[in-house]
C-alpha cells in the first residue's frame, strides 16, 4: 500500500481538477442543450406555421 501513495496522491489530484473543470462546464452544457432545444422547437414551430398557411391557401385539387 505504501508504494502506491503516490499514485493515489496523484490520482486523487486529477479527480480534484476534473471536478474543478466540470463545475464551470457543467452548468455551461445545460445552459446550450436547453438553449438549443428551445431552438429546436421554436423551428419547428415555424415550420408548421408555414406548412398550415400553405395548405389554407393552397388550391384545390381538380377531381377529374
Amino acid at each position: 500500500m505504501q508504494k502506491f501513495h503516490g499514485d493515489l496522491k496523484d490520482l486523487f489530484a486529477l479527480s480534484r481538477k476534473t471536478d474543478a473543470v466540470f463545475s464551470v462546464t457543467g452548468p455551461l452544457q445545460t445552459v446550450l442543450t436547453l438553449a438549443s432545444f428551445l431552438l429546436i422547437l421554436l423551428y419547428g414551430s415555424q415550420r408548421l406555421q408555414l406548412a398550415r398557411a400553405y395548405l389554407r391557401d393552397a388550391p384545390l385539387p381538380d377531381p377529374g
